[in-house]
């Protein structure tokens, strides 16, 4: 039975088994003989190798096993699992059984699952690698190699690596945190901030501290700075706050910032992630501590008092007085004298900056003129605007000479003169100033003093010019002028001198006197009306309205031929002249483009062949409001059919009865408006002379009596009607003025919006 049963087959694994026990016999043999032949040491050399009580089977009768993994690569996130699965295949002719591990720097934070597989010979099995990457700095972010062995536990000299690798992605943490919350300072203090680096790669980092208030300062060392992972470092911190000297302690604030700039391991820019911020109280105390009591503060308080009382004091008492003044103003420019009418003597110049007046003197034996009659006040009636007359007394001025001229005294009365209507020029209270000048060539420069002068008259700054009616006759009369401010004056002008004729030459004189160009007179009675909140009316008659007496007496001519008119608007103290200017034939002036509820002022004069008049007194108009916007009316459109229709219908000879603000009674030939005038409602502007040829006006009264188309009619523009009064008076409600005077200059197709007097205009019937 025993010998049948050692007959039997044996199974691989017995047979293996077998084989080993009688490898290590016979090495136990060999080693209780050691003299043993070379050939048995051959037969065990390549069988067995002993390592004390191991026993290694070299080389091995049995193939390795085969280990695959489905990836070769793996990412995982730190503080997550990932997994991946593992094939091991047996080759071999006997049943195995495989032990799995892992090898490698990673071996704590990956395991195999499951440890043991057995197999068939030409099987294969599976396990799974399990990765848990820790989410510790000590984990850098990198790539790790990662083995996994499966070793036979039937020979296990017998073993197979696999190896793959594991990415490990960085993930960024730091912290910061200052050595103290709140800090006292005076001035100046040093603190220190804890930096950490709680990620798994390097940093590149940025600390800054800031006061939102802007009132204290920090200094870092080295505010940018690079740390491995889980590194840490102190920064210094030196901190500095303005003066407080006394008072209360008062907070500030700080704000420490830790910005991640970069990631040094990856080179890549840190730009998604949040700094991390920290507050710190900083209490600043003053240098110098003290408290005041009640007594204490009211104390201080009478301090304050007394020291602002003192100031005014100060102000009030050291200060410049009323009466001094900043300096002299300038010397009057370019005096002319020219001979004017018979026996007198035109003086001009232009205006000096800071002057209120003007002092004339004549030179020389130009002053003997002024002895000749009784002492009478110095006036000299001027017209500044129409018939308005004002005359201008005469005021005692220094004139800087040594000594004053003698001259008679008396009460300052007025002198009229019945064939010039002017009055006596010289002043009888005014001492005439005596200088050192004894030739005329030091006389023809301007000079502080004037030697041997006489006082003429005094005149206010509005007038640049004077007429002198006391002269010498037949010989040069010579004059000087000098502006005044209160006590100061200017230095005298150079002399002029004009030449009067002799008496003999009267015939002579007149002739020549009718050679000189005469000064035109002033505008007469401007006025300044509103018309919008954006334009105002200035109107004003002709000079050739003015009496004879007045401007006789203002020493113009109101005959002289207008070339046109100098209009000026008020800008703070100065003036400024208006463009384009007003024609000669103008009457009136529309001024546009001002601002709503402003008052403007103005002043005009008369041009006449380069010679002007006087100006005007200073007339004022505030402008409208704004006009709140009205919704336009669609039916004020206007038909043309209907201006067609009233010039073809102007042929049947029937009579126009048509006119402004009424009705006009027709005899078949002329028209005869209304007495009722339109009232002014945005002002008045009119162009042209008043009065228009008897012809002309017969024309105008024939087509004005011819028919009306419908929608329209016809009217008579008489003197002092404007396109804005007309317009403001058929305006219908609901409808601005603008617009119908924009119709009305359509149906006349006007090329401007100035009418004159006479005129028919056509206008809508139906408003």
């Amino acid at each position: 039975m025993a010998d049948n049963e050692a007959d039997l087959p044996k199974s691989g694994e017995d047979q293996y088994r077998q084989w080993v026990d009688h490898v290590q016999s016979a090495y136990e043999s060999e080693v209780s003989s050691p003299s043993t032949g070379s050939g048995q040491e051959a037969s065990l050399s390549g069988a067995q190798e002993m390592h004390g009580d191991t026993l290694v089977a070299i080389p091995s009768v049995f193939p390795r096993p085969q280990v695959t993994t489905a990836r070769d690569l793996i990412i995982v996130e730190s503080g997550q699992a990932a997994r991946v699965k593992v094939t091991v295949r047996n080759v071999g002719p006997v049943v195995e059984t495989y032990s799995l591990s892992i090898v490698g720097p990673a071996q704590s934070w990956v395991s195999v699952v499951p440890q043991d597989i057995s197999l068939f010979p030409g099987d294969e099995g599976s396990a799974t690698v399990v990765i848990r990457a820790p989410r510790a700095s000590k984990v850098a972010a990198g790539d790790y190699t990662i083995g996994i062995i499966a070793r036979s536990e039937v020979d296990p000299n017998e073993s197979t690596v696999h190896e793959f690798v594991v990415r490990v992605n960085p993930f960024y943490e730091s912290s910061m945190a200052l050595s103290r919350t709140t800090i006292n300072i005076r001035g100046r203090t040093t603190s220190f901030a804890q930096v950490t680096n709680g990620g798994n790669s390097s940093v590149e980092f940025s600390l800054k501290a800031m006061d939102p208030d802007g009132y204290a300062r920090c200094k870092i060392e080295d505010p940018e700075f690079t740390l491995a992972p889980g590194e840490t470092t102190w920064k210094k911190m030196v901190i500095t706050a303005p003066v407080h000297l006394f008072g209360k302690q008062r907070t500030l604030g700080l704000v420490g910032t830790l910005t991640p700039m970069r990631d040094v391991t990856l080179d890549t820019p840190l730009e998604e992630l949040k700094p991390s911020i920290q507050r710190v109280t900083i209490v600043q105390g003053p240098l110098i501590r003290f408290r005041l009591g009640v007594l204490g503060r009211i104390l201080l308080l009478l301090l304050v008092i007394g020291a602002v009382a003192l100031f005014f004091a100060s102000r009030y008492l050291l200060g410049p007085s009323n009466s001094l003044k900043s300096g002299p103003p300038a010397t009057p420019a370019n005096l002319t004298a020219v001979p004017y009418g018979e026996g007198k003597v035109l003086l001009r110049w232009e205006g000096a900056g800071g002057a209120t007046g003007y002092s004339v003197y004549a030179v020389g034996d130009t002053g003997d003129a002024l002895n000749q009659t009784p002492a009478a006040a110095v006036t000299s009636p001027v017209s500044l605007s129409g018939s308005i007359n004002v005359q201008f007394a005469s005021f005692p001025v220094s004139s800087g000479g040594d000594a004053p001229s003698p001259s008679p005294s008396s009460s300052a009365t007025t002198a009229p003169n019945d064939t010039t209507d002017t009055t006596d020029p010289s002043s009888t209270d005014t001492p005439s100033p005596n200088g050192s000048y004894s030739s005329n060539e030091e006389l023809a420069i301007e000079s502080p003093t004037c030697g041997d002068c006489t006082h003429v008259a005094d005149v206010p700054s509005g007038t640049t010019r004077y007429l002198v009616t006391k002269v010498n006759p037949g010989v040069s009369n010579c004059y000087r002028v000098i502006a005044t401010d209160g006590s100061l004056q200017s230095l005298y002008t150079p002399q002029e001198c004009a030449d009067v004729p002799a008496a003999t030459d009267a015939a002579g004189a007149s002739a020549a006197a009718g050679a000189e160009t005469p000064i035109p007179c002033s505008p007469k009675d401007p006025l300044v009306d509103k018309l919008s909140d954006s334009a105002l009316a200035l109107t004003w008659l002709a000079p050739s309205e003015i009496k004879k007496k007045a401007a006789k007496a203002a020493g113009c001519d109101r005959n002289v031929a207008i070339s046109g008119y100098e209009v000026q608007r008020q800008i703070l103290s100065g003036w400024s002249t208006v463009t384009p200017a007003p024609a000669a034939t103008d009457t009136a002036l529309e001024i546009t483009g001002l601002d709503a509820a402003t008052q403007y002022c103005f002043r005009m004069r008369s041009v006449s062949e380069g010679q002007f008049s006087e100006y005007t007194t200073t007339i004022c108009k505030k402008t409208q409001k704004a006009p709140e916007v009205a919704t336009p009316d669609p039916s004020a459109t206007t038909d043309p059919t209907t201006d067609s229709a009233a010039d073809s219908g102007s042929a049947d000879g029937s009579t126009d009865a048509a006119a402004a603000g009424g009705s006009a009674v027709g005899n078949g030939n002329e028209a005869k408006a209304d007495t009722t005038a339109l009232s002014a409602k945005n002002g008045a502007v009119s162009s042209g002379s008043a009065k228009k040829p008897k012809a002309e006006a017969k024309n105008d009264k024939a087509s004005a009596a011819k028919p009306k188309a419908p929608g329209t009619k016809r009217i008579v523009v008489r003197t002092g009607d404007t396109l804005w009064m007309i317009a403001a008076k058929l305006a219908p409600k609901g409808q601005t003025t603008e617009r119908m005077v924009n119709r009305i200059v359509k149906l006349n197709e006007l090329k401007s919006k100035t009418i004159r007097p006479g005129q028919i205009l056509k206008v809508p019937s139906n408003s």
